[in-house]
């Protein structure tokens, strides 16, 4: 793994812990990952924009959890674009339950 940052991702330069070592670090899931990266952004690259972006996730976040009837302890996987195979490959890691 490389500690180099992206030659695009001036916007993170000046925060003391960048975004993505952050998520990467915490393992934190795809939709809370873009959550974090969007609003920690907002003020130095896209303005609203990104703002837009992250309440994106976060609605999806919501329709997901709302839709699985998770408790927001355990990690949500709902997607069926391959057969299930994501969601089982994830449970046998023991990622999801």
């Amino acid at each position: 793994m490389t500690d180099a940052i992206p030659p695009d991702s001036q916007h993170y330069r000046t925060m003391k812990i960048d975004p993505l070592c952050y998520i990467e670090a915490n393992g934190i899931g795809f939709h809370e990952g873009n959550i974090i990266k969007y609003v920690s952004r907002w003020q130095r690259k896209d303005g609203i924009a990104d703002l837009k972006k992250a309440r994106f996730y976060i609605d999806r976040l919501i329709e997901i959890a709302e839709q699985a009837e998770v408790p927001p302890e355990h990690p949500i996987c709902i997607c069926t674009i391959d057969g299930g195979e994501l969601t089982k490959r994830m449970a046998d890691k023991g990622i999801i339950p």
